[in-house]
């Protein structure tokens, strides 16, 4: 399975037949245990130059989508096939990765956020919510003051 060593999967669908090119950037820190996964088009040049030279680092793992039919009655099929495709990949990733993800973060633009800010946004997913801080405070006249709050802390 190729998301088995993944904590978090960032993944899209693109279906488009004539795609060329899917960015994706890592950032400035290191990143471990995010997966870059791409469900694609077997037809589209992107897949197909992918899967015959080697490109530098970060990359998307393929996943082909056989989506075309050679006749033309069955063109319109084929369209709602991939739209039901992409609906099915939106609302139930689960079914797609391993068991051990603990987020599926899906991106439909055609330059996907950094891996550094995915594993940011994940981490501070983690951190439980910190209660309002309240500055005013009561004197035993009843009168109110406001107190000096120490910054805040590091989440």
């Amino acid at each position: 399975n190729a998301t088995e060593r993944c904590r978090v999967v960032l993944y899209t669908v693109q279906l488009d037949p004539h795609l060329e090119f899917l960015p994706l950037e890592k950032g400035r820190k290191k990143t471990t245990g995010i997966c870059a996964i791409a469900f694609v088009n077997d037809e589209s040049p992107f897949y197909r130059t992918r899967t015959t030279s080697k490109n530098e680092e970060p990359q998307w793992t393929l996943i082909p989508i056989i989506v075309t039919d050679a006749t033309k009655q069955r063109q319109q099929q084929a369209v709602i096939n991939q739209s039901t495709l992409s609906t099915v990949l939106k609302i139930s990733p689960r079914n797609f990765f391993a068991p051990s993800i603990s987020y599926a973060l899906f991106t439909e633009m055609h330059s996907a956020p950094p891996l550094d800010i995915v594993n940011a946004l994940t981490k501070e997913m983690n951190v439980p919510a910190q209660p309002p801080r309240n500055k005013w405070r009561r004197r035993k006249d009843g009168t109110k003051y406001k107190k000096a709050l120490p910054a805040q802390p590091h989440r």
